[in-house]
């Protein structure tokens, strides 16, 4: 679902190809895009992740114990990710919490998927919760900053609040250009990585204008975007945020709370970390030749593995993520007669008290 507010026209007068849900592809501009991370940043509108707003004394405590996350224990300006689960442990959903107020809480869902998070948040509110569920996805935006000098750009653009003082996974409104906004600091691609999203669907396009003209930004799309968070070893549904994997084995170890108590699937988390034990691991892989998701990777005649993600960088690397039992997460493997190399384990790596021999 992409928001009812229209950026296309300013998109395309700017050499954008957008997609049929109205998302920016590209500016024909991939390879300068893509360098531009690790130089400078780069500016992307990413409509397609879904925002919620919960409002009620509820809010919280809704969303604490249907999570993987110590939610209640978050205070205002504070956020964190978290993992809905099935009673055996594997993902359903994964969102991104945000404390507003004490009462009220912003929510970003996946691509595609904040209808099936707001069902999943409703029939999950009991007799005598305090807490609405509010879909503001089609009347708000987001614009997304990523690369080396994002830090820089976003403590020129909001100078009362300096980019330092906001930690990683905060939140803090903000004005920009005369526009009331939230600013985000969230997980880190490469530099640093800030979502804004305007209070009022009337305010998107004057934000944006006033981020575009920054000279020390280059506009990218999509593409530059999976490009990244797969170089990056970033885990994303629907490739590996799925049912088939269980948040342990696809590096979502920071997402999860090991002391806070009850939540659907806690069982069979907690028995994982407790054996420290894995099934599979998800590691980052390069390869000589294109690579394919959902290709099986071969320890010889071996079936040790899957390709999650895959894609080729403007670099003419070809980079990817795979899920692997961990007794293969060092070894050269095949896939599709392609040589596979591994080049680390991806998300969120195990913990060095746990797991100790799937640590680098």
């Amino acid at each position: 679902m992409t928001s009812d507010i229209n950026l296309s026209s300013s998109h395309l007068a700017l050499g954008a190809e957008i997609a049929p849900d109205g998302v920016p592809l590209h500016y024909h501009n991939l390879p300068q895009a893509y360098q531009a991370i690790y130089t400078a940043c780069v500016l992307m509108e990413r409509p397609h992740e879904g925002r919620l707003l919960l409002r009620g004394r509820s809010a919280k405590t809704l969303l604490h114990r249907l999570g993987t996350q110590d939610i209640e224990s978050l205070a205002t300006g504070m956020g964190c990710g978290t993992i809905f689960l099935n009673p055996n442990g594997r993902i359903l959903e994964r969102v991104e919490a945000y404390i507003l107020e004490e009462d009220c809480v912003l929510l970003l869902t996946s691509p595609g998927h904040v209808e099936a998070v707001k069902t999943l948040l409703e029939r999950n509110i009991f007799f005598g919760d305090d807490v609405v569920v509010e879909n503001i996805t089609k009347r708000t935006t987001q614009m997304v900053l990523h690369g080396a000098s994002a830090e820089a750009l976003i403590h020129t653009l909001t100078p009362i609040l300096p980019a330092s003082t906001l930690n990683t996974m905060g939140i803090a409104p903000v004005l920009l250009n005369g526009f009331k906004a939230w600013l985000i600091r969230r997980k880190s691609y490469h530099g640093s990585h800030w979502s804004i999203v305007p209070h009022e669907s009337s305010h998107a396009l004057g934000i944006w204008d006033h981020l575009k003209k920054h000279d020390d930004l280059t506009l990218a799309g999509a593409i530059t975007f999976n490009m990244l968070r797969i170089a990056s070893g970033i885990p994303a549904t629907p490739h590996e945020l799925t049912p088939d994997y269980i948040p342990l084995e696809v590096g979502l170890w920071d997402e999860i709370s090991f002391t806070k108590g009850c939540y659907v699937g806690q069982e069979i988390v907690a028995r994982m970390e407790s054996r420290q034990q894995l099934a599979k691991v998800l590691i980052k892989v390069s390869a000589d030749a294109l690579i394919l998701p959902n290709t099986p990777l071969l320890y010889g005649q071996t079936n040790v593995g899957v390709i999650t993600s895959a894609t080729q960088l403007p670099t003419r690397e070809y980079v990817g993520l795979a899920t692997i039992k961990p007794a293969y997460r060092e070894s050269i493997l095949t896939c599709g007669g392609t040589t596979v190399r591994p080049n680390g384990l991806a998300g969120s790596p195990p913990p060095h008290t746990m797991l100790k021999d799937l640590v680098d």
